[in-house]
This record gives C-alpha cells, structure tokens and sequence, in this order.
C-alpha cells in the first residue's frame, strides 16, 4: 500500500498577523506579481498591477495593490518619494532621466531590486471591500524626527579660531 498524504506536515506557508491601523515604520518585505490562477495581476482596465507586502518591526503584514499606470502611478511615486533604502533619499531625478515608468516596475527583476527593502513611515488604516475582506491603505508620511533617517539641522561653522563670535552674519 502507497503511504497517503503526511498530515502531521505543517510546515506549509503561514499567515502572517496583520499590521494594527496606526503609524508604523515599515519595509516593503516582498513584491507579488500574480496568483497560481493569474500568471500577472492587472487591472480592470488591463494595466499591469503589482501587490506590495509591508512588513513591521514584528514581522506583521499589510498588503497593497498598486496598478502600474501612468494614470495611476502618482500611488507609487508617493510611495518612492517617502521612502528611503538605508536611511538615504531615492534618485528620483535619475528615474526620469533614465525613461523609468510605472509600467518599468511590472518587471520582476527590476522591481525586486528597486522595491524590496525600502523603509517607509505610514499611517495604515483599514476599511472593508465590496467583497467583505478588509483591506489595507498605506498613507505614506514624513520621516520621524526621532528616528535618525532626517538629516540634522546644520550647525553654523566655526570661525578658524574656534569663535563664532568673527563670523560674519
């Protein structure tokens, strides 16, 4: 006889606990492109869609569906100004001139390697759909001042003697 199925083997994907509403600091944990009977996420409109999974600081869970439109990609270059990879700014500048488009990050390799790993504050709320699931909308915010990713305010600079006192104001 041919063993059957090993149900004492758990060791399948878990949920994970969803991220409380609230301010949070944040890291996008991973990019999901489609689903087993969906190859790639699009919209209704069939413009590429992408799923953000943000994780906290105890590896909690929110995820956020952004459609990869120019229409609609104000979601993401919100997302890319807030957010910092190392406690640094993004280049958005050079996204522009390098032609990147909302449409650049519905490829895997590039937006797993521009996406995974950003840090972001955000305020996250939850509201329940049409279908009756809650889903989640992540507001970015400003850096907290706290938290050491603001760059400080400079100091005035010393004279060559060490005096502020000979600097002209």
């Amino acid at each position: 006889m041919t063993p059957g199925y090993d149900w004492q083997n758990t060791d399948g994907p878990a949920n994970a606990e969803k991220i409380a509403g609230g301010t949070h600091d944040l890291r996008i944990g991973r990019v999901v492109y489609g689903a087993k009977d969906k190859p790639a996420f699009t919209s209704r409109a069939g413009d590429p869609q992408i799923m953000l999974i943000w994780e906290d600081r105890e590896a909690r869970e929110a995820v956020q569906m952004l459609t990869l439109s120019k229409k609609a990609g104000w979601v993401l270059a919100k997302i890319l100004k807030h957010a910092t990879r190392d406690g640094a700014a993004l280049p958005l500048d050079r996204m522009t001139a390098d032609g990147v488009e909302p449409s650049t990050f519905a490829d895997p390799n590039f937006a797993d390697a521009n996406l995974i790993g950003l840090q972001m504050r955000a305020l996250v709320t939850w509201s329940a759909g049409k279908d009756g699931k809650d889903y989640a909308d992540i507001e970015p915010l400003r850096p907290d001042p706290t938290a050491g990713t603001v760059p400080s305010t400079p100091t005035a600079p010393a004279a060559a003697n060490g005096s502020l006192e000979d600097i002209p104001i």
